[in-house]
């Protein structure tokens, strides 16, 4: 059992668990794209098919939500907890490496680094080796780390760049950090939909692709909408002049355009659609039996007696634009103990044969609409992590690349006369580079100590 907790353990924290996690966010993004998301599981089985397999697969999967799903999320949560536990497990050894003191620079050990140069000097041990820490000091720079002194050898090291060490760690939290985000956003953040006519005030959110709805702390009053066409009748621009009423009273005020949306308490609105509603129309009706008219103003969800007939008409719903026809409006009649009867009246074409209910030719004489503003609504909490966290993940990619920890070992032995001096260095990135500056580095050194071309020791 304890094996297997080990090895469940060790997949946990390897690469393997990251690239299957990060392989299953993508494919996620992929279904986010190809599936409209928003989109109410109702809408889902009229566009798929109420019994068709991919539909079943899309509500059970919550693919038509991805990024609110619990599957998302736990994905995201798991992907944060592999970094955390990588970390935790390579952090120890980083830090040992940090703290590391070296206690043995011998010839022997540093002549194995690929980067090893021999220079004989012709001054004495002690100038020798003060006028190479000098040197590298000056023209490398660095921190000394280390001074080993055995019989006729010293020994020290110079660093920098050690920070360098951690920036993958850097980059750890920053993705991690992004992940919270996330989170967060997935959790607590929201995306609906208000409508609201021209002159009044809403609170009331629905949100896109579920059966719910948010109340805001505030209200949002549209107190004027202006739409301009161009001249064959698209819509050029439209804007909404809207208030922040807290309590009745106003708080903010703010133009609402496409691509120039408002934000007000971490709530961000966008000018999203618009739309007009009925708020009475005069209706004719005559009975074709008799010859009679009778003229009524109907209201929405309003009724109205067509004379003393004992009929009553209904407005029940009214529609913009009816299938490209124009507007439309849903028309009921009841009375006279009969079952109700109704249909879709076409208000431009007076003459459609289609305009009529039982034995009534129904005529659309005027109607009064205003417009309704339609502002999408979103909050997401985790928005700023997240662009902190992309931030930081680009400025410790950035130094992961460019900074690099190098490190110089020198051996100065004892001659008589004279002394020699063991170079070698190690870059943990960029060799090519770093072994042009360490040549540059031994090319100066060997100015300084007056070293004589073939190398043995002058007199």
């Amino acid at each position: 059992m304890r094996s297997l907790l080990r090895s469940f353990y060790s997949f946990c924290i390897s690469l393997r668990c990251a690239i299957l996690l990060l392989i299953i966010i993508a494919v996620a993004s992929c279904i986010g794209t190809l599936v409209p998301q928003g989109m109410p599981d109702e809408a889902v089985k009229v566009k798929y098919g109420a019994d068709a397999f991919l539909t079943k697969i899309i509500t059970a999967m919550n693919f038509n939500d991805v990024y609110h799903s619990l599957w998302f999320r736990a994905v995201l949560a798991a992907l944060a907890l592999n970094l955390i536990l990588c970390t935790l497990e390579r952090l120890p050894g980083t830090l040992r490496l940090w703290s590391h003191k070296e206690t043995n620079i011998t010839p022997e050990r540093i002549k194995k680094f690929g980067l090893f140069e021999t220079i004989a000097s012709t001054r004495n041990f002690d100038d020798t080796l003060e006028e190479s820490k000098r040197t590298l000091s000056e023209r490398f720079g660095g921190r000394l780390d280390a001074v080993y002194r055995q019989d006729n050898l010293t020994g020290f090291s110079l660093s920098k760049g050690k920070l360098s060490l951690f920036t993958v760690y850097g980059i750890h939290a920053s993705i991690i950090l992004i992940l919270f985000g996330a989170l967060i956003g997935s959790i607590l953040g929201f995306r609906g939909i208000m409508n609201i006519p021209e002159g009044e005030a809403e609170r009331i959110v629905r949100i896109f692709g579920k059966d719910r709805a948010i109340r805001l702390p505030y209200e949002i009053k549209c107190e004027k909408f202006t739409v301009e066409f161009y001249p064959q009748g698209t819509p050029k621009e439209y804007r909404s002049e809207v208030v922040v009423l807290e309590n009745q009273r106003e708080v903010a005020r703010a133009h609402i355009r496409v691509n120039e949306p408002f934000t007000y308490r971490g709530i961000t609105f966008y000018q999203a659609s618009y739309g007009s509603i009925l708020e009475e129309a005069a209706v004719t009706f005559r009975d074709e039996t008799g010859g009679q008219s009778y003229r009524v103003v109907l209201g929405m969800n309003r009724s109205a007696p067509l004379g003393d007939t004992g009929i009553v008409a209904h407005l029940v719903d009214f529609r913009e634009d009816f299938s490209g026809f124009g507007p439309a409006l849903g028309i009921v009649l009841t009375g006279q103990g009969k079952e109700p009867e109704g249909s879709w009246i076409l208000a431009r074409f007076p003459k459609f044969h289609g305009n009529r209910i039982n034995n009534f030719r129904v005529v659309v004489e005027e109607m009064k609409t205003r417009f309704y503003t339609g502002l999408q609504v979103k909050r997401d909490p985790g928005v700023g992590i997240v662009i902190a966290g992309f931030c930081a993940f680009a400025l410790f990619l950035l130094a992961t690349y460019l900074w690099s920890y190098k490190r110089i070992w020198v051996v100065v032995e004892e001659r008589n006369p004279g002394s020699v001096v063991y170079i070698a260095a190690r870059s943990s990135k960029n060799t090519l580079a770093f072994e042009s500056e360490f040549r540059e580095l031994v090319s100066s050194l060997r100015e300084r100590l007056e070293t004589r071309e073939d190398g043995g020791v002058g007199a």
